[in-house]
């Protein structure tokens, strides 16, 4: 991040994947699906919406769709922590058409956590808790664009990675999202 560059007001930065040699396990562990895309902050207070990249800046105007549900949802405010990913007829994840353009009004949110909801910070409770939460929001949602994210423990999880072609690992087989259950961001 450059040091001149004043961030937003408000702006938390999001929760990045850890690299690893190997599935951590255990029950305080949650694995998900590595996508290729951007990741996101996604902010709506009232009416006001902006989808942060890393380094804060606002991409609401390239992605629509991500911007029409979040209008949907029916809430005061909430802040979403995301990967803006396009996706391939197959409904794998594919970056050469995110990175294009040419592909913004298809762009989905695959959504990993919900930091805020009506104006209260949700980091202190546990993130499990908080992605139930995030579950329920977008089951409401009238615009789809919130895919469902999966979580399960290492084993079977990495057993769907082997069978599904998806980069839940990197081509040298050391990355992987994993974060405590605990996590928190910021």
């Amino acid at each position: 991040m450059f040091p001149w560059r004043l961030l937003p007001p408000g702006f938390v930065a999001p929760c990045l994947p850890t690299p690893s040699e190997r599935f951590k396990t255990g029950p305080d562990w949650v694995h998900e699906i590595k996508h290729d895309g951007y990741r996101l902050i996604a902010r709506r207070i009232e009416d006001r919406v902006k989808l942060y990249t890393r380094r804060g800046y606002n991409w609401a105007d390239r992605y629509p769709r991500i911007v029409d549900a979040l209008h949907s949802l029916r809430v005061r405010s909430v802040m979403i922590d995301g990967e803006a990913v396009v996706c391939s007829s197959d409904g794998r994840s594919d970056f050469d058409r995110l990175h294009s353009g040419g592909y913004d009004a298809d762009v989905l949110l695959y959504s990993f956590d919900l930091i805020e909801l009506n104006g209260d910070d949700l980091r202190p409770i546990p993130l499990d808790r908080r992605k139930g939460e995030l579950e329920k929001l977008v089951a409401a949602a009238t615009a789809y664009a919130f895919p469902s994210i999966s979580t399960a423990t290492a084993q079977p999880f990495s057993r769907m990675l082997a069978s599904s072609g998806l980069r839940g690992l990197s081509p040298s087989g050391e990355t992987f999202l994993t974060a405590p259950a605990d996590a928190r961001h910021g």
